[in-house]
């Protein structure tokens, strides 16, 4: 599924990589991911992360929570998880929050899951790629997570 969502990005993006792949560059950031942020910021050193460029970033839905339900000021938070293993003992968890808002996204996160919900709404558990920028870190009492504002999601 990744590779696909990948070629996807790709073939969209293809007019505008042969007519100037330095100006593609200069607004995606494909180095970085859930876990880079992470580290980031887990060592204090949230200064190294380029504030200049989308990150493409691909996880596995932990939590959402509605702030505001109100289509004209629509604000949400996703905690978007991904994980690898540490030797054979131990699993290390990486996270970031999504911070979404805009009226685009009210039929995605609903205040309330419905008992069915439809493929459309973000679940926990379900795989999500977001595109957007780092605009800052939230501590919590275990430390400091970085956020980044969706601007696209699937």
């Amino acid at each position: 599924m990744r590779k696909l969502m990948t070629i996807a990005l790709l073939v969209a993006a293809h007019a505008w990589l042969t007519a100037d792949p330095v100006a593609f560059e200069s607004v995606i950031n494909f180095e970085g991911s859930i876990r880079t942020l992470s580290e980031h910021v887990r060592s204090g050193r949230d200064d190294l992360i380029d504030t200049e460029r989308y990150f493409i970033l691909e996880g596995v839905v932990a939590s959402t929570q509605v702030f505001d339900p109100d289509p004209a000021s629509f604000l949400a938070l996703i905690e978007l998880v991904s994980s690898n293993w540490v030797g054979v003992e131990r699993i290390e968890v990486h996270r970031v929050y999504v911070l979404v808002q805009g009226p685009e996204y009210v039929d995605r996160l609903p205040e309330r899951l419905p008992r069915d919900p439809q493929p459309h709404i973000i679940t926990t558990s379900q795989r999500l790629l977001v595109i957007g920028p780092f605009i800052g870190t939230e501590t919590l009492e275990d430390g400091e997570v970085a956020v980044v504002l969706a601007v696209k999601m699937r």
